[in-house]
């Protein structure tokens, strides 16, 4: 395999060369370039990934066979790199910083398909009690703060692996995935609604939140269901107000 001057410029060290070298022409020679759509991602010296686009040319002999490859590769890193920041914007929450609710909906729905009988998870469904008063008598900029402290203690209180989103308006949820046991999850619930009361400027500031525990295989609108029952339940028994869907 022959290689250009700028690509043993870029790749900096014979070891870097050598190794991306043979990648390249073990793909190449299959016919078998497998990376989605044509992009090959090669760790560049410094530890930085670049993303490069492959245009190859095949020679053939008179009974068919490849003689040789003529190929090059095209930087798209600063391109790849756009589109994946764009992606992960359309994904998230402007003012929260949380999924927005159709990634929220989606991930949940991915995770549901996947979810093995024996693994239990939780499904957290909430929203800030008296969210129209702070707005009518404090301003919508107030109820704005609000909800950034509310998902500022909900990315603080719960797990990395958890799933946080903003449904709409004062609305919150959190999907947790293979929880120990039901106390976990109270427990998790418990501390957001005293981290909220605590650390809030607005000392009336917190949420009431209805639990649905996911088991067997269920959709995301069944899960949705109980939990957004039992979540009038506890709005209706006063603030912060925690419960959990019991089907008996």
């Amino acid at each position: 395999m022959r290689l250009s001057d700028k690509f043993n410029e870029l790749f900096d060290t014979p070891e870097s060369t050598d190794e991306i070298a043979r990648l390249l022409k073990d793909a190449l020679s299959e016919h078998n370039i497998d990376w989605p759509d044509d992009i090959i991602r090669l760790l560049l010296p410094g530890g930085r990934t670049g993303a490069f686009k492959a245009i190859n040319s095949y020679i053939y002999d008179p009974r068919g066979r490849t003689e040789c490859i003529i190929g090059k590769l095209i930087d798209v890193s600063e391109e790849i790199a756009e589109k994946e920041e764009l992606l992960i914007k359309s994904q998230i929450d402007e003012m929260t910083g949380l999924y927005n609710a159709a990634t929220t909906r989606n991930l949940i729905i991915a995770r549901l398909q996947q979810k093995e009988n024996h693994i239990t998870d939780a499904f957290i469904l909430m929203d800030c009690d008296n969210f129209k008063n702070i707005n009518d008598t404090q301003g919508h900029l107030a109820g704005n703060q609000a909800l950034k402290h509310i998902a500022a203690v909900m990315k603080q209180t719960f797990r990395n692996t958890d799933i946080l989103g903003r449904l709409g308006g004062d609305e919150f949820c959190v999907y947790m995935k293979d929880v120990p046991s039901v106390t976990f999850v109270n427990e998790k619930c418990r501390k957001l609604c005293t981290l909220i009361k605590n650390t809030a400027e607005d000392a009336d500031l917190s949420v009431s939140i209805g639990i649905a525990m996911v088991g067997d295989i269920e959709s995301y609108e069944a899960i949705f269901k109980k939990a957004d029952a039992v979540l009038y339940l506890a709005k209706d028994r006063g603030k912060a107000q925690i419960i959990i869907y019991n089907s008996d």
